[in-house]
């Protein structure tokens, strides 16, 4: 459960913990920045962070009783590298156009990243790289290629491709599970999410799954996005598992029904898909698009079982010294988050010659079927 609290809240106005009350109010306020075309819900299409069960992880900023502010949180769980970590996305991140510029976000992911931390989270995932979450101190991770698929494959006559149903998510569950990085997903929570078109990083559109047989058994599934908001042009493969020639079996006949080009993320963990979609070595490599904020390090070096490379201890809240043999560096909060996962553009020259062997971590993919 997290901590109750209640900062700066006063007559007038103040940053909160959100109350189960306040929660049609609070989607109302959403939609009316994010929906302010009139399609869909925030609370349709993100049912797990606006779910009652969730309130007390809204924080919002209220002004003469109503609200003028929110930032909206969900716990959750990932495996990275096979290693169990707390985590929360972070989403839904807005202001009143009257306040906008006096601190009021700044003030609402400060108050979220205090009651995540003490409810044990290590990381922030936050959909979206602004300015706002860059100066909290989040920076973009990662390591992805987006490969451009313009022409056929060539698959052979062994593969089957249907399209993914709900009754077909349990089979597809078992592919993603064998992912060692993915967020941990209970089967209710996957088929709320399926049924939504639950996006993480704000990559609304039409969802479709697909799933490829080789006549015997499913061997791989995909999720394609038609009109992402990022990437309007093409078919973007947003979730993907299984076996590489069947999701190469998958892309070409997503790219055969026509639709436009199907843009596939190629992680570092996808190398033997990689090796079958022709010229993809040459895609170059950059940062995953959303950004990241390690929020409890000492925690979360002890979940990756990083000991063993240094030591790392916090000096005070977000400031950390790590040392390495004869060697200590003081690192904040953005200088860890890509220390350990791979964004090595503020740490320079840094680490010293016995961490690259296990740096840097492998991240989740955050544009499937996630929570925020």
């Amino acid at each position: 459960m997290a901590a109750v609290l209640r900062t700066g809240a006063s007559a007038t106005g103040g940053a909160e913990q959100a109350r189960l009350e306040w929660l049609p109010e609070i989607v109302a306020f959403a939609d009316g920045v994010f929906r302010a075309s009139g399609r869909g819900s925030m609370a349709g299409d993100y049912p797990c962070l606006f779910d009652p069960g969730n309130v007390e992880h809204l924080f919002v900023h209220r002004e003469h009783g109503r609200i003028a502010g929110l930032a909206g949180a969900l716990p959750c769980d990932l495996l990275l590298d096979g290693r169990p970590v707390r985590a929360a996305g972070i989403g839904s991140v807005a202001t009143a156009p009257h306040l906008r510029g006096h601190g009021v976000a700044s003030r609402l992911l400060g108050l979220a990243e205090e009651a995540l931390r003490h409810e044990g989270c290590r990381l922030l995932l936050i959909s979206g790289g602004r300015g706002l979450y860059r100066r909290f101190g989040a920076v973009r991770v990662g390591s992805v290629r987006w490969y451009r698929l313009d022409r056929p494959l060539a698959v052979g006559s062994r593969w089957t491709v249907t399209r993914l149903r709900r009754d077909g998510l349990s089979a597809a569950a078992q592919l993603y599970d064998r992912r060692r990085t993915r967020y941990v997903r209970t089967p209710a929570a996957l088929d709320r999410l399926f049924a939504a078109a639950g996006f993480a990083a704000a990559e609304q559109g039409e969802q479709a799954g697909f799933l490829a047989s080789d006549g015997v058994e499913l061997r791989a599934y995909a999720i394609v996005v038609s009109g992402a908001r990022h990437h309007p042009d093409v078919q973007l493969v947003s979730e993907w598992a299984g076996d590489p020639d069947g999701l190469a079996a998958i892309f070409d006949a997503v790219l055969r029904a026509g639709g436009g080009a199907v843009l596939v993320p190629l992680l570092d963990a996808d190398a033997e898909l990689a090796e079958r979609l022709p010229g993809s070595s040459a895609v170059p490599r950059e940062p995953f698009p959303y950004t990241v904020k390690v929020i409890d390090g000492v925690g979360l070096w002890e979940d990756l079982g990083l000991g063993a490379g240094g030591a790392l201890g916090e000096r005070s809240p977000g400031v950390y010294t790590l040392g390495v043999g004869d060697v200590a560096r003081t690192l904040g909060a953005a200088g860890l988050t890509s220390l350990l996962f791979g964004h090595t553009s503020a740490i320079e020259s840094w680490p010293p010659p016995a961490l690259p062997e296990v740096l840097p971590v492998p991240f989740v993919w955050p544009q499937g079927l996630n929570y925020v």
